[in-house]
This record gives C-alpha cells, structure tokens and sequence, in this order.
C-alpha cells in the first residue's frame, strides 16, 4: 500500500524537516495550505484525501488485482475437483 504523509505548510520546522526526510526515502508527502488565519483549507485536503484513495486503489489493483485473479482460478478449479468427488461418492463410487 503507498503511503502518503499529510500535513501543513505551516508545521514546526522539526515536522517539516521530518517530511522532507521521509520524501528523500521514497514517501509521498502532501503539503496542505491555509487561509489568512491559518485555518487548513478543507477543501485541498478532501482532493488530497481523495487523490491518494484512487491512487492507493490503482496500486492495489495493479499489485494484487492479478494475484487474486490466480487466486480465484484455483479456488475455482479445486470447488471443482470436490464436486466431482462428491458426485462421484453419490453415485457409490469410490477413486
């Protein structure tokens, strides 16, 4: 799963340092702005929120979507394989 990092322009010098650190190790930090009276504004961080939900599904869908397909595959093929079984005990025969 990637791992975003949200916070303020306006943060402590020791967070700020901090984010830019973990951006250097391959992290995702997004910065939020705020108005005149350092109110975050709400709408940057509902796209923010939003923008790295959709970017968290692709890399879910791009990383685990086709292992679960195979996944199914043989979930599918051994389900299968127990219903031919007991078919097969239905009818009184043995394998």
């Amino acid at each position: 799963m990637l791992i975003i990092i949200i916070t303020t322009q306006i943060e402590h010098m020791a967070i700020l340092n901090s984010c830019k650190q973990l951006e250097e190790e391959g992290y995702e930090v997004s910065y939020i702005g705020v108005d005149s009276d350092g109110i975050i504004r709400l709408n940057e961080l509902e796209n923010t929120i939003r923008n790295e939900k959709e970017q968290n599904k692709k890399e879910y869908l791009e990383n685990f979507g086709k292992e679960e397909e195979i996944t199914n595959s043989e979930n599918n093929y051994y389900e299968e394989e127990e219903e031919k079984e007991d078919t097969k005990r239905k009818k009184g025969k043995h394998f």
